[in-house]
């Protein structure tokens, strides 16, 4: 049911004269009664003249200067580190920043035999950061730190008897709502953590030479990397 309209006569009907002579209150906002301590004259118990509790000049409730509640967004030292051309070495670092469409690139010549593992510690819930490494023509190799937590990691194998290229690919989830975060990376190089292949060839003892392992110059089989 409607709420009544109010008059200001009695029974709604009063002549204009009276109406001119009398004249009808307007109704007028509570005022906001200051119960606070402090120095300002706003209602919360900062100093600024804003209505939030933080000592910023803007009306959100985070402590820095603009009128979102997010991360503010910034750059660290290596930018623009963002492809295979401007990649940084690999190297363990604090206070990272990565944007959403912004990749970190970082490149690492990864000896022979070795396990590369690469960490990345951040508050997923900021940003959602997922870490990879991708050979020279961008494929994946190993496994990817692509998760929902606060630490993803990264491994993968280096099976070769020579040196190989490797990329750490670091970015903020697509489908991430915020669009930059903080992280840590840090990186282990593990020897002898991986097997070579078998190249189908073995030893004929001291005479400097080697054998498939059959007779009548057969090349036997060639093995493939695990």
């Amino acid at each position: 049911m409607a709420s009544p309209r109010v008059s200001c006569a009695p029974g709604g009907h009063l002549s204009a004269l009276l109406l001119l002579l009398a004249g009808c209150k307007s109704a007028s906002p509570t005022p906001s009664i200051e119960t606070d301590t402090d120095t300002d004259t706003d209602v919360d118990s900062d100093a600024d003249a804003d209505a939030d509790a933080d000592s910023d000049a803007d009306a959100d409730t985070d402590s820095d200067a603009d009128t979102d509640t997010g991360t503010t967004c910034s750059e660290d030292a290596l930018e623009p580190n963002d492809t295979f051309l401007s990649a940084s070495p690999l190297a363990s670092h604090t206070d990272l920043w990565v944007r959403l469409g912004a990749p970190d690139v970082f490149f690492v010549t990864q000896p022979a035999g070795t396990l590369l593992t690469v960490e990345v510690t951040h508050d997923w819930a900021q940003g959602d950061i997922d870490v990879y490494i991708v050979e020279p023509d961008g494929l994946a190799v190993g496994t990817s730190g692509a998760t929902v937590a606060d630490v993803e990691r990264a491994t993968a194998c280096n099976p070769l008897t020579e040196p190989t290229q490797r990329y750490v690919y670091v970015e903020i989830w697509e489908a991430s709502l915020d669009t930059c975060n903080t992280y840590d990376l840090a990186y282990t190089l593990t020897p002898d953590a991986c097997t070579p292949p078998d190249t189908g060839v073995t030893p004929t003892g001291d005479t400097g030479t080697s054998s498939t392992g059959d007779t009548g110059g057969s090349t036997g089989h060639t093995g493939t990397a695990p």
